[in-house]
């Protein structure tokens, strides 16, 4: 009979064990589910903020090609304007710097860029063809054009963001 009893006593002892472990492991699992849950969450509302961000910095910038598509100097340095171009020059430096833009830049009819905010610095812009640009030939073929990629001349990725001048030339 004693033997019986211990034994007795002993299964009861395993059943609580097994009971405790699987309560355990369903309660892990259930503050796992609950802390990814809020990790997603806050995933969530991470990226919906910067989503915000970085909207509201593209219509800033969305801004610039619009307002130089109808700059005198814009249209001048088209033309041929030496003098314009040299303005147009000082007068983009000035923009990139106060909007914190990388570079800014005007293209000519042609494709190739007459003027830029890095005139005069090593890798300028002033000289490149950018015909081949999806960003060029979407303003040429529709008024405007917007493309991400890597620069052909500074090796870096940006948002590209071109204007059609009322006269046909191409803003940056």
């Amino acid at each position: 009979m004693r033997r019986r009893a211990g034994t007795w006593w002993i299964g009861w002892i395993l059943g609580g064990l097994l009971l405790s472990i699987g309560v355990a492991t369903l309660v892990g699992r259930a503050v796992e589910r609950r802390a990814q849950a809020e990790a997603f969450a806050k995933i969530d509302s991470d990226a919906r903020l910067r989503q915000g961000l970085l909207t509201s910095e593209i219509a800033r910038f969305r801004l610039l090609p619009l307002a130089l598509a109808d700059d005198r100097d814009v249209i001048a340095a088209v033309r041929g304007d030496a003098a314009a171009r040299l303005t147009l020059n000082a007068k983009l430096a000035a923009l990139a710097r106060s909007t914190s833009a990388s570079v800014i830049y005007v293209v000519g009819r042609d494709g190739v860029a007459i003027a830029a905010s890095n005139a005069g610095e090593p890798g300028s812009f002033v000289g490149s063809s950018y015909a081949f640009r999806r960003y060029y030939r979407d303003a040429v073929r529709t008024g405007a054009g917007t493309q991400f990629a890597l620069g052909t001349v500074s090796h870096r990725p940006g948002l590209y963001l071109s204007r059609r001048t009322p006269e046909g030339a191409w803003s940056w």
